[in-house]
Order: structure tokens, then C-alpha cells, then sequence
């Protein structure tokens, strides 16, 4: 697989510094929103977004209590927020699985393979955010969400099964590229 014909190849060709600058820019932007957000009511965390994502049978329940709070238009915009946010994640992990790629060998193979990946999480990601956007409007309305907690959950299990794939990648990668550089290896066995 030519890791050139990626969209992002020649980002990942920079230097490591503008590789990290680029992980920096996305968490400030990340706290930057954060911050924004203070003052607004408590949206009591992941746990009812995860809910929404991955747990269809309990997305109404999640749903009735963000109304009962009144925090559904404050849910409706972190959604449309979390557009950008995806575009930095995806744009920031597939850079960096490029960037092991540049090392070539197996770092090249699964690399590129990563790469791509992660652009594929970018996209099931977003496309969840359309479910939980149709959620969120039908509660505001006072609808049932319909089949929209499943066909979120359809687009939500894949885009976590892919970002652990890219996590242990990225680990194994980071840990062996490591070892190759200072020569480390692992501690002998001691005899029982």
C-alpha cells in the first residue's frame, strides 16, 4: 500500500515538532471550548452521551433527562461542535500513524493501513453525530427518537473498535520505535 497517496501524507512528513504542534493546537482548541461552555448547566458528563452512543435500549432515559434538566439545545450545540473536534482527531491520528510509516517496515504496512483507518473513524464518528443530532431534535420536539438510538449504535460500535485498533497500534508503535532507538530491550526472565 503506497502510503503517497494519502491525503494527509505530506502533513506527516514534517517534522516531529509540527506533528506535536499540531496535538497541542487540537487539545487547546479542546479546552478553549471547555472553557466556553462555563457558566452553562452541568450536563452531567460522558456517561449519558455513551448512552446515546453505544446503549440504544437506555437513549430515551439519557435523552428525558437532559430535557428534564433543560440542557437540550446546550447538547445540540456540543454536537455540532464536536464536527471540528472529529476533523482534528482524525486529521491528528492519522498524521501520527503516517508518521511511523516514514520508518518503514512493518511501521510502513501498518502505517499506512492506520492511516487510513482513521479517516474511517472520522467518518463513522460524524455519522453517529447525525443520529444523536436527529435524537436530541425529536426530544425538543417531544417525539419518540425511532430507530435513531440503533442506527447510531450502528455507526458508534465500529468507530470504537477501530479507535482501540489505532490506540494499540500507535502504543506498540511508539514502544518499539523507542526500544529500536536506544537499544532497550525487555528484562530477562529470572529462574523460578
Amino acid at each position: 500500500m503506497n502510503p503517497r497517496s494519502h491525503p494527509l501524507w505530506r502533513v506527516a512528513q514534517q517534522p516531529w515538532l509540527v506533528v506535536v504542534g499540531l496535538v497541542i493546537l487540537l487539545t487547546a482548541v479542546n479546552a478553549g471550548l471547555a472553557l466556553a461552555a462555563s457558566g452553562r448547566k452541568e450536563m452531567r458528563g460522558a456517561a449519558e452521551v455513551m448512552q446515546l452512543e453505544v446503549c440504544p435500549w437506555s437513549a430515551a432515559d439519557a435523552l428525558g433527562r437532559w430535557s428534564r434538566a433543560q440542557v437540550l439545545t446546550q447538547a445540540e450545540e456540543a454536537m455540532w461542535w464536536d464536527y471540528a473536534f472529529i476533523a482534528g482527531y482524525a486529521a491528528a491520528l492519522s498524521i501520527a500513524c503516517l508518521a511511523f510509516a516514514r520508518r518503514g517496515g512493518w511501521y510502513e504496512r501498518w502505517g499506512v493501513r492506520f492511516g487510513w483507518l482513521t479517516l474511517l473513524a472520522g467518518v463513522l464518528d460524524a455519522l453517529e453525530n447525525v443520529g444523536m443530532l436527529q435524537m436530541i431534535g425529536r426530544a425538543k420536539m417531544g417525539t419518540d427518537a425511532g430507530d435513531w438510538p440503533w442506527i447510531t449504535a450502528a455507526f458508534a460500535w465500529p468507530k470504537w473498535v477501530v479507535v482501540f485498533g489505532i490506540t494499540g497500534f500507535l502504543v506498540a508503535a511508539l514502544v518499539s520505535a523507542v526500544r529500536e532507538e536506544t537499544g532497550a530491550s525487555l528484562p530477562a526472565a529470572r529462574p523460578g
